[in-house]
């Protein structure tokens, strides 16, 4: 149990899109492309959290989102939406995704 454990690494949202996206996007996708706009959602809706101790494996489906959420968290693009903070990193209360370049190498 994680009772009252803080997680290490906290993910809540996150979404990856390559397109414009339209305002019915997600209720028209076809596997992961919108059939009305074209765009594709890499990463749909992630959440997780990872404790102290626990080992995350990541595992899917081609096409379900496991390298774009691991290019996310390293940075190689920043995502559409979502959050992700690091327990070690501001407290645990600022996005990584909003920290700054030089900010980006230390995590």
């Amino acid at each position: 149990m994680h009772l009252n454990e803080t997680p290490i690494l906290s993910i809540r949202n996150l979404i990856v899109c390559y397109g414009k996206s339209c305002q019915v996007c997600q209720k028209s996708l076809e596997k992961n492309r919108c059939t009305i706009c074209g765009t594709v959602w890499a990463a749909n809706d992630i959440s997780l959290d990872v404790y102290p101790g626990e080992v995350l494996g990541i595992v899917g489906e081609s096409g379900s989102g496991k390298t774009t959420l691991m290019r996310s968290l390293y940075f190689d693009f920043i995502p559409t939406s979502g959050i992700a903070v690091l327990r070690d990193y501001k407290d645990g209360q600022k996005n990584i995704w909003e920290a700054s370049s030089a900010e980006r190498r230390m995590i």
